[in-house]
């Protein structure tokens, strides 16, 4: 029995694939392949397989197009299109295009910002416009070079955790194949979230604080920690972001720090406490010198205080002075001869020295043996201590008054005869000023 075998011959339809590439020097680049058969018809089936540039991409054929938009990585580029599909024959094409670099933009603006409150924004596009994603941007700033990468709208953040101060913040991007380099630099003005008072103050002065919060705005009514002269201050600061401190210590040199809650800046200052008072010292003089006690005044920063009332107490009595354009505050002497304790005070600061007055009139009390005649002296000298000559002196002694004229020394001598034994008092007078003393008489 013979046995027979039957085959099906299908022939293979042929295919033409041609391209269109649609672009205007760069990218995205707009391919087109289409796929007619032997009879001219466009093919409904299959796929174009699609070598860009070493890329492969397959793409469905829809009534003999397959289309594809691309963003190619380099000016040169091989495009290849091969059509496969079952019962059709295979077809391809390849064509060459070249890109032509394209420019690109770094955007930057100028900012003035708080410490640690503040994102910086950097843009990079072509030049137009378009977004570049995925791109590394080196920047510098501050002694410190870094990298970013763009995000998918070509933006990068910077965290500007800078003292204050005035910074350049320099960006580059170098480029790549198809992208030309650019760069840019800005201004970026960091401002402290602390600012810091005088360095000078006086007794009884407030040290003020003014804090701002990250917005820049006054940080109000929040708890601040001051270190101020080793000791722990919790402060709460007013409406206006204003902490202070009531200064009642000693003069010298204190150390003050300083710490932000909002922003978590800290800041040290190194501040003087001042006398506020100065230059007052002992004051020696003649009686009728006119000689004044002198203090000079300052205000709560340690500057000069002018036109602002000091209280001088002596004697019991307490006097008001105000001081002049230069801060000096004057109290005339006028007292008898003594010393005395004097006292200047000026908004709860107190120093205080000794006024001596010396008497013009110099005498001693004496003691002596019994005798025929005793006699006591009286130097005379004028309110600049130079002797007085030929000048009469009153004596006063058991109610009779003698003159007696000083010598070339300045000396003036009465001489008493007789005197018992006991204690006898006598004054001597010159001008407006007596002066009392014993004889002693054994």
């Amino acid at each position: 029995m013979a046995c027979i075998k039957a085959f099906t011959v299908i022939d293979v339809i042929n295919t033409v694939t041609s391209l269109a590439i649609d672009y205007v020097d760069f990218n995205p680049v707009n391919i087109t392949a289409y796929v007619l058969n032997q009879f001219g018809i466009p093919v409904d089936c299959g796929e174009v397989i699609f070598n860009l540039s070493g890329n492969i991409v397959p793409v469905n054929v829809s009534d003999g197009v397959a289309n594809i938009i691309y963003n190619f990585t380099s000016c040169s580029n091989e495009i290849f299109a091969e059509f496969n599909a079952i019962g059709y024959g295979q077809s391809s094409f390849n064509q060459s295009i070249n890109l032509n670099p394209k420019g690109t933009i770094i955007y930057l603006t100028d900012i003035t910002t708080i410490y640690n409150g503040y994102e910086y924004k950097i843009k990079l596009t072509d030049d137009n416009g378009n977004p570049l994603s995925g791109k590394n941007l080196v920047y510098t700033l501050n002694n410190v070079t870094d990298t970013l990468v763009t995000d998918e709208n070509g933006e990068a953040l910077l965290n500007i955790n800078l003292n204050d101060g005035v910074y350049v913040i320099e960006i580059r991007y170098d480029g790549e194949e198809i992208y030309l380099n650019s760069s840019n630099s800005s201004i970026i003005n960091v401002k402290s979230s602390i600012n810091l008072p005088s360095s000078n103050y006086t007794y009884g002065s407030k040290y003020i604080v003014s804090l701002l919060d990250k917005d820049s705005n006054p940080l109000a009514n929040q708890t601040v920690s001051i270190v101020f002269a080793g000791k722990t201050y919790n402060l709460k600061t007013d409406s206006n972001g204003k902490a202070s401190i009531n200064i009642t210590l000693k003069p010298g040199t204190y150390k003050v720090t300083i710490k932000n809650p909002d922003t978590l800046e800290e800041k040290n200052q190194t501040i003087k406490v001042l006398k506020r008072i100065t230059e007052n010292k002992n004051l020696v003089m003649y009686y009728g010198a006119g000689s004044s006690y002198k203090v000079r005044v300052y205000d709560d920063y340690g500057r000069i205080a002018k036109n602002v009332t000091v209280k001088f107490k002596i004697n019991g009595k307490t006097y008001s002075r105000k001081t002049n354009n230069n801060g000096y505050a004057y109290l005339k002497i006028s007292l008898k001869p003594k010393k005395y304790a004097i006292s200047a005070t000026y908004k709860g600061f107190t120093v205080k020295n000794n006024v001596t007055v010396k008497s013009t009139v110099i005498t001693k009390n004496i003691t002596k043996k019994k005798a025929k005649t005793i006699k006591f002296t009286a130097k005379l000298v004028n309110y600049k201590g130079k002797i007085l000559k030929y000048k009469y002196i009153k004596f006063k002694f058991k109610s009779k008054i003698y003159k007696r004229k000083t010598n070339a020394k300045g000396i003036a001598t009465l001489s008493l005869k007789n005197l018992k034994r006991g204690k006898h008092v006598i004054y001597s007078t010159y001008g407006k000023l007596t002066i009392k003393n014993t004889i002693r008489i054994k």
